[in-house]
């Protein structure tokens, strides 16, 4: 697809312009001269948890929550040294308060960059509640994150190219071990063409290190579902 139409496609869903949008954001930057801009917004808010919220769809509470840790879930497998954004942790949503303060107003930045939300944060350890759902499935990741060498920030990563749009995936090798993150970045499921796999050397049953689910790419095709996230290795019985 044209890379200029997408990015314009980009900018729209992130702002919420798109008739298929979940998310709330807001422009950063525009020029409408060529056009171009960059999208503000918290995590939470841009992966759709405020229109979930605001409108009390449950269903759609599920997917953002889904959409924010298959987010987290990509960034601590990468190579390198993640980042979590103050707030992330606990799914802090948009702060429209900016807008009224006339030094902060120009600068949609601050959209996603509010007071700490103290009250938030006390309900981290609260399974039923956004953030502590968040909280607690991220704290999860972290501490396999820390446990694992594949994890090392120095572990460069190969991308495995899936033919499935929607999926997108690499492996990491180590020490004559293998780590394979796979995302579905959409609500359907998908079924994932294993060629791409063996083509950088995958083959057999690996294990998600969050789940314990067995993924067995000696098959034709790997099933993810909507908005899944794994991180596959070989166990050692």
């Amino acid at each position: 697809s044209d890379p200029a139409i997408h990015k314009q496609f980009l900018i729209s869903f992130f702002k919420g312009d798109h008739g298929s949008s979940f998310a709330r954001g807001e422009l950063y930057e525009y020029d409408p001269v060529i056009p171009d801009a960059r999208n503000s917004g918290s995590l939470a808010s841009l992966a759709g948890l405020e229109e979930a919220t605001e409108n009390k769809d449950e269903y759609q509470r599920e997917l953002a929550r889904k959409r924010i840790l298959l987010v987290h879930a990509q960034l601590l497998a990468e190579s390198g040294i993640p980042l979590l954004y103050s707030g992330d942790e606990i799914a802090t949503l948009n702060d429209q308060g900016y807008l009224i303060d006339p030094e902060k107003a120009h600068d949609s930045r601050w959209l996603h960059r509010p007071f700490f939300d103290w009250s938030r944060a006390k309900r981290r350890k609260d399974f039923s509640t956004d953030e502590g759902w968040v909280f607690l499935k991220l704290a999860d990741l972290i501490s396999i994150r820390k446990n694992n060498e594949l994890f090392r920030s120095d572990v460069p990563s190969k991308i495995v190219e899936c033919f499935e749009p929607p999926a997108y995936s690499f492996a990491k090798y180590h020490e004559g071990k293998t780590l394979i993150f796979i995302g579905n970045y959409c609500e359907d499921r998908q079924f994932i063409n294993t060629e791409a796999f063996h083509n950088v050397g995958i083959y057999g049953q690996k294990t998600d290190l969050i789940t314990g689910k067995v993924v067995d790419f000696s098959h034709d095709l790997v099933l993810v579902g909507p908005y899944e996230y794994l991180w596959l290795t070989e166990i050692e019985c």
